[in-house]
């Protein structure tokens, strides 16, 4: 069976989200990434400057995973 990068990171997410109770702003930013588009990069720098602390690590791993890398890195 092929992986599924998608799959595994709104696993990862929603395991996340049930110790916050609230989606983590590395996995908003990650999914408004995959939205794609201008109101979506508009949301990911939104998100990238209200938050108090980003773990760069997560976020460059899924980007890196989902084939985001370069929407991450602008």
């Amino acid at each position: 069976m092929a992986r599924d990068p998608r799959a595994e990171h709104a696993l990862e997410a929603a395991r996340r989200t049930a110790r916050s109770s609230a989606p983590t702003p590395e996995d908003a930013i990650l999914f408004a990434l995959l939205e794609r588009g201008d109101a979506a990069l508009e949301e990911v720098k939104r998100l990238a400057r209200e938050a108090a602390l980003l773990d760069h690590d997560y976020l460059e791993y899924w980007a890196d995973e989902l084939r985001l890398r370069r929407g991450w890195r602008d």
